[in-house]
């Protein structure tokens, strides 16, 4: 006899159990109309140091030491530039191209740093070049250009260039072997839309020369000049 109530309540306690089961299994979901979901919202708020410390122009060996800061403090515009370019040679006399080598205390390698660390969504800037005389009422350097060679883009962290990773400021077409005129300007690196741009970006030119096409027709004499570059900035 106590064999068949231990069995009974074995089978009272499962069919209380599946009755239990069932009626969890309503409420498992709520109830039609009743809210199942919600959300809290996020707010970010985020900024940017407006005042970065001023760029170092390249120091390693072969790299820069011709290049002088500019007064930037602030997040966007030409960091630095090279010095004074200088040349002191004959002109020959016949018709015949003629290329002078520009240098800065023998330096062979110059440099244009332009700093962006704003962040700003889809910039689209290009550092541009041009070539100006001063003072020639007689057009005697007109027809001259700048021409360099080995020209390059590269990321400049505190002094030390490094490859520009994410391609998002990338050399410009002919800026490799560049030339640099009077008539129009010549573009030089260029930020890439649908990127992020942050950091201080170098464009390196070596082996700089004033050629003058036709030195027969000028005089000799002092001359000074400029090559002016200018950072174009558009925000899609």
């Amino acid at each position: 006899m106590k064999s068949i109530r231990l069995l009974g309540a074995t089978l009272l306690a499962s069919t209380t159990l599946l009755g239990a089961a069932s009626v969890f299994a309503e409420v498992s979901q709520p109830a039609e109309g009743m809210p199942n979901t919600a959300q809290t919202p996020i707010n970010a708020v985020l900024t940017v140091n407006e005042h970065p410390n001023k760029p170092t122009p390249p120091t390693d060996p072969g790299q820069g030491g011709g290049d002088q800061e500019t007064e930037i403090d602030g997040l966007f515009g030409i960091a630095y530039a090279p010095k004074t370019l200088n040349v002191t040679d004959e002109l020959t006399d016949g018709t015949k191209e003629q290329e002078l080598d520009l240098a800065h205390e023998n330096k062979t390698a110059y440099n244009v740093g332009v700093q962006d660390k704003t962040r700003v969504k889809d910039r689209n800037w290009t550092l541009s070049a041009r070539l100006s005389w001063v003072d020639d009422d007689n057009n005697y350097m007109v027809g001259t250009t700048i021409k360099a060679s080995e020209g390059n883009v590269k990321l400049n962290t505190s002094g030390k260039l490094t490859e520009v990773s994410g391609q998002e400021v990338n050399l410009a077409s002919n800026a490799e072997n560049v030339t640099i005129g009077q008539d129009s300007s010549v573009d030089l690196m260029k930020a890439s839309v649908g990127k992020t741009v942050n950091g201080v970006y170098n464009y390196q030119f070596k082996h700089p020369k004033l050629v003058i096409p036709n030195p027969s027709k000028v005089p000799a004499g002092n001359y000074s000049g400029n090559i002016t570059w200018t950072l174009s900035d558009v925000v899609m």
